[in-house]
C-alpha cells in the first residue's frame, strides 16, 4: 500500500483514527500474506502511530529508504514524502530539488502526533532537506529493487492532474532513471489514470505504476518471472502484458 490510507478529515481526526485503526487491525489480521506500507500526504503523523502499532504486532512492515529483503534476489524501499503542493498542511512535504526556493501559502501548518496543528512560516520547506538530498543518500544494493514512493515521477502519464499539468517529482524521476528498479509503485495523484488514460508506464527499464483512486477498489496485481515484470492487472482497467 503506497500511501493515503486514512480518511482526510482533520475535524474528526481522533474518531477517524480509531475507526481506521479497527478496520486495519481486522483487515491485516485476516490476511496471511506479508504486507508493506508507507503513509501519504493525506495521512496525519498521528495516524502513523496506528501503522507502527500494527507493525509491532507483526501485521505489516513500514517501508523506508533503508532496504529490506523481499525475497532472495529482491529488496524493497519506501519513501512517503511529496514535492511541494498548494495544500495547507505540510506534514509530508519537502522541496523537490535542493536548489528549489519554495514559498508556502500564508495559512500553512503542520500537526503533531496528537493531531494538534501549528502554523509554519512561508519559508518552512526551505529549512528542511529536499527530496533530492534524501534520495542522494541511498546506497545502491546488488539486489534488484522494488521502490514504493508516494509521489509519482514528473512528466509521465502517472502525475497528471485534472487540468492536464504534470505535478510529480523531478527528484524521484531522476532517482528512478539512475537506479532503475524493477518496478516503482506510486499514488498521490488519484485522478491521473482517468485523466491520462494510463496507469503504468516505462521509465527506461523501470515499470512505473499509479493505480489511482475512486469509488471502487483501484489495485494492481503484478506477475514477475525471472526478475522481470510480465503482466500487470488493474482491478478497474484490466490487464497489460509487458
Amino acid at each position: 500500500m503506497w500511501g493515503d490510507l486514512f480518511e482526510f478529515n482533520r475535524y474528526t481526526l481522533i474518531p477517524e483514527r480509531e475507526k481506521s485503526r479497527q478496520f486495519l487491525l481486522d483487515f491485516f489480521s485476516d490476511i496471511s500474506i506479508p504486507s508493506y506500507v508507507i503513509p501519504g500526504n493525506v495521512d496525519f503523523p498521528l495516524t502513523v502511530g496506528v501503522l507502527e502499532e500494527l507493525q509491532s504486532k507483526g501485521l505489516l512492515t513500514m517501508l523506508s529508504l533503508e532496504p529490506i529483503s523481499f525475497s532472495e534476489n529482491i529488496s524493497l524501499r519506501g519513501y512517503p514524502l511529496i514535492n511541494a503542493s498548494p495544500f495547507r498542511r505540510k506534514d509530508f512535504e519537502r522541496r523537490d530539488l535542493a536548489a528549489d526556493d519554495v514559498e508556502s501559502r500564508a495559512d500553512a501548518f503542520i500537526t503533531d502526533m496528537d493531531g494538534a496543528a501549528a502554523p509554519v512560516p512561508t519559508q518552512y520547506l526551505n529549512t528542511l532537506p529536499s527530496i533530492e538530498e534524501d534520495l542522494a543518500k541511498v546506497q545502491q544494493t546488488t539486489a534488484n529493487e522494488i521502490v514504493v514512493m508516494h509521489a509519482p515521477p514528473f512528466n509521465t502519464p502517472l502525475d497528471v492532474v485534472h487540468h492536464g499539468q504534470h505535478v510529480g517529482s523531478v527528484a524521484i524521476r531522476n532517482y528512478l532513471v539512475q537506479h532503475q528498479p524493477v518496478i516503482s509503485l506510486h499514488g498521490h495523484i488519484h485522478e491521473s489514470p482517468a485523466v491520462s488514460g494510463m496507469w503504468w508506464s516505462y521509465l527506461d527499464k523501470t515499470v512505473c505504476v499509479n493505480p489511482g483512486q475512486g469509488e471502487n477498489l483501484h489495485a494492481v496485481v503484478c506477475t514477475m518471472i525471472d526478475l522481470k515484470i510480465r503482466e500487470l492487472h488493474h482491478t478497474i482497467y484490466g490487464s497489460a502484458s509487458l
